[in-house]
């Protein structure tokens, strides 16, 4: 899958926060309501709730609604995907590469 640059940047943001990189390992191999999640880091439940939206909109996590419960779990084929397509954005050439060291004006 190619991901386009404004959804990576959406991606990297969203990773960009210690909380979200904590709850990512947290519902890494199962599913946590919002309250459980806001509990196991001391955070408010809105807080928390600012987190998995961030999270949500970058595709990471998903949401199910079960009964009053807020669930939600990993999107493991998000990273993959994440991952394949940045592995293939750095290891491809350009037609104009080479390995040339470009040198600018001296300042």
């Amino acid at each position: 899958m190619n991901i386009s640059l404004k959804e990576k940047v959406k991606i990297f943001k969203a990773l960009s926060d210690e909380n979200r990189l904590k709850i990512l390992r947290k519902v890494k191999f199962r599913e946590f309501c919002l309250g459980t999640l806001a509990k196991e880091f001391g955070l408010s439940a809105s807080v928390a709730s600012h987190h998995l939206k961030a999270l949500e909109e970058a595709g990471l996590v998903s949401r199910r609604k079960k009964g009053r419960y807020v669930i939600f779990k990993i999107n493991k084929d998000k990273f993959k995907d994440l991952l394949e397509d940045m592995f293939d954005y750095l290891i491809e050439e350009g037609p104009e590469e080479n390995n040339e060291i470009e040198v600018g004006r001296p300042m």
